[in-house]
């Protein structure tokens, strides 16, 4: 079973599944390579990459199965010498309904047991976010300019 080398995970589903033969790999996206490939029968990585990963390389016909028991919350991350972006962030997140919030979740990861869809992002989401990376980027450069005059 694949699991990416010197991920948290990786410590954790050795020490748990002993009896397991791991087979550590670069990234969530070798791992997924050899499952496509046939060289290993399983891979243990996080629900949106393995998305990510299926989508990115056409492939529909894998299948998640269920949690290891490792959890940790997705987030977003910013550089610590643009505290506006982190601030914005946050108040955009804020803003994002839990209806919202489901919408966008089910899209990025796919019920457990299903097989990963074979998709390209609607042209509504990315001009969405288009639109908002603009917007962010916008209110940065103005912030900036005014700091600087």
């Amino acid at each position: 079973m694949a699991v990416g080398k010197g991920y948290a995970v990786e410590h954790y589903v050795r020490e748990r599944y002993p009896k397991v033969v791991w087979v550590a790999v670069a990234d969530d996206a070798e791992a997924l390579r050899r499952l496509h490939a046939g060289t290993v029968a399983a891979v243990v990585a996080d629900q949106a990459s393995v998305a990510f990963i299926s989508r990115r390389q056409r492939w529909s016909d894998l299948r998640t199965l269920g949690p290891v028991g490792f959890d940790y919350a997705l987030c977003f991350a910013y550089r610590s010498d643009w505290p506006e972006l982190g601030i914005l962030l946050q108040q955009g997140l804020h803003q994002i309904t839990a209806a919202e919030r489901s919408v966008v979740l089910a899209r990025w990861m796919p019920p457990l047991g299903l097989a990963t869809p074979i998709s390209t992002a609607s042209p509504a989401l990315l001009a969405a976010a288009l639109f908002g990376a603009a917007l962010c980027a916008a209110v940065l450069l103005r912030s900036r300019r005014r700091e600087g005059t």
